[in-house]
């Protein structure tokens, strides 16, 4: 089932239209990044709900930042589209590599 990858506003719309903004992809997105580092997506029990917290994943600040804002839950706090996503995650610094 992708039902953790869909944006709340799926399940709340009143019609396609209102739910199928660039936003949502945004959103779909966000949850896979963090299926990536999570390994997993938890889900509430009690609403079957996505848990979506990357607190214990000790992300550098602007990774924090950049998935706080692509996982919004109201998708007027959201990347407005893939395309601003994706400026604003170029922009992120990268992990250092240390070699031995």
């Amino acid at each position: 089932s992708t039902e953790p990858y869909q944006p709340p506003e799926f399940t709340r719309a009143l019609s396609a239209e209102e739910a199928i903004q660039p936003s949502a992809d945004v959103y779909s997105l966000g949850v896979t990044l963090l299926h990536v580092l999570r390994g997993d997506i938890p889900i509430e029990p009690e609403t079957g709900a996505p848990f979506l917290t990357f607190d214990d994943l000790n992300l550098p600040m602007p990774w924090q930042e950049w998935l706080h804002q692509a996982l919004a839950l109201d998708p007027q706090e959201r990347f407005s589209s893939m395309k601003e996503a994706q400026a604003h995650m170029y922009r992120l610094p990268l992990p250092s590599s240390h070699s031995n």
